[in-house]
């Protein structure tokens, strides 16, 4: 196993030296870009991984970040975990480890787990269940502020909000929403419906505690109805399993996008481009989630005095080909 002495060696350079590159010291302490890269590149070389466990006993900081997200296999939570993981890039030294739970009865072990780890901080979808006798970091990911933690806003009322008055624009009244995950999208929806006066027509009201499994995503695309009094021209859809689960049922029911049904889509896939049509979206947080959650984080493992944090993403529309006015029809 490769150690700081091999690279101390390989290099020519003071195992000090080497030591606060490899402990992402080396700006603090003026070491040149050169001798970073000399380093690094020796490192990478050599195959070095450092041992987490030893310089947690050192400095009594472990440099990890604790992810605590439930195990939903949708691209939207997937790419959240892949994109924290990349963003973390940023922080010096710093890695995300992940824990998925499947049930609410899961969560205390998996939070369990990442305080054995002793973790520095805590990114996490369900800040109300974490301990009360918590003191780290967190940066918690949310539909309401946290009365104790920082919080990134869902931003979903702003998105469904602006998704509403696109609709509006193009002349639509009758809309529907699908894929409500959460469970809270389609109180909030009717709500707003009310205030736009549009008809609205929404999906199922998930199962409470419970991982969603392939067919609710279908199940929710009966927001089509089924004739053409009960039918929407303008679909808001909440992720992508339901998306692609309203163009098959679209398509089962001989209706095309968007000449007989616009589909807007909430959030953006990385296929939504490459579809026919392609999938105009709106995406909650322009600068992306992961961003905003590390800085929101950092900012406070940096100041622990700062009032609490509430962050209001920016969104923006994406227009593709999926969307027409209701008025070409």
């Amino acid at each position: 196993m490769t150690t700081l002495k091999d690279i101390s060696r390989e290099t020519l350079l003071s195992l000090s030296t080497v030591s606060a590159v490899i402990g992402g010291r080396a700006k603090k302490l003026a070491i040149s870009e050169k001798t970073v890269r000399k380093v690094l590149e020796c490192a990478e070389r050599l195959d070095y991984h450092p041992d987490l466990s030893a310089r947690t006993l050192r400095c009594s900081k472990s440099r990890i970040v604790g992810l605590l997200m439930p195990n939903l296999k949708v691209e939207f939570w997937q790419n959240m975990i892949l994109d924290l993981q990349r963003e973390i890039r940023k922080y010096e030294g710093y890695i995300v480890l992940s824990a998925l739970w499947d049930t609410e009865e899961t969560i205390r072990k998996c939070m369990d787990e990442l305080l054995c780890r002793k973790v520095d901080a805590i990114i996490t979808s369900h800040a109300p269940l974490l301990p009360e006798n918590l003191f780290l970091p967190v940066a918690a990911y949310d539909r309401e502020p946290s009365a104790k933690y920082d919080t990134v806003l869902y931003g979903k009322k702003e998105a469904l909000e602006k998704c509403l008055e696109y609709a509006l624009s193009l002349g639509h009244r009758k809309i529907a929403l699908a894929g409500d995950a959460e469970g809270d999208g389609n109180a909030l929806f009717l709500k707003l419906a009310s205030k736009y006066a549009v008809t609205p027509f929404v999906g199922e009201i998930p199962e409470k505690k419970a991982i969603l499994d392939g067919s609710f995503y279908y199940r929710n695309t009966a927001v089509l109805g089924s004739g053409k009094d009960d039918t929407p021209t303008f679909v808001i859809s909440l992720n992508n399993l339901t998306t692609l689960n309203l163009l098959k049922r679209a398509s089962e029911q001989k209706k095309r996008v968007p000449e007989d049904l616009s589909l807007l889509a909430i959030d953006d896939s990385s296929v939504y481009p490459f579809l026919t049509p392609a999938i105009s979206t709106f995406v909650r947080a322009e600068e992306g989630f992961p961003s905003l959650l590390l800085e929101t984080l950092f900012r406070r493992m940096a100041q622990k005095d700062l009032p609490l944090q509430r962050i209001v993403p920016r969104g923006k529309l994406l227009e593709r080909s999926s969307c027409t006015s209701c008025r070409k029809r």
